[in-house]
């Protein structure tokens, strides 16, 4: 454990899509000045921009929530962030037209 605070903390994975209702798990690892970095993933405080899309654990577990996009800050002092973009689950379906074969030629 370094004493003194990260001077960046990058947040990985760096950019996701998921479908709403999954599940995964970010990790924020701090850089320090002296060039050596360190896991800050169970220190660091998590935080969603907009908890209605995704919410995020105090061990970086990110859930699902809604369809839409959010960011995930990882803060330390510093902060890292991600964004993350969350579709439905199933695509809606929709009836565009329908084709009828009547067998002539006209």
């Amino acid at each position: 454990v370094n004493p003194l605070p990260p001077t960046s903390i990058t947040v990985t994975p760096q950019s996701i899509s998921l479908h709403q209702g999954t599940a995964l798990q970010l990790k924020a690892t701090g850089k320090y000045s002296d060039g050596s970095t360190i896991d800050l993933t169970n220190s660091v405080t998590w935080t969603s921009l907009d908890t209605s899309v995704a919410t995020v654990s105090a061990q970086g577990f990110l859930q699902t929530v809604g369809s839409g996009s959010t960011t995930i800050t990882a803060a330390d002092g510093v902060n890292g962030t991600v964004s993350v973009e969350v579709v439905s689950a199933t695509p809606a379906l929709t009836r565009t037209g329908v084709f009828v074969d009547t067998g002539g030629n006209g």
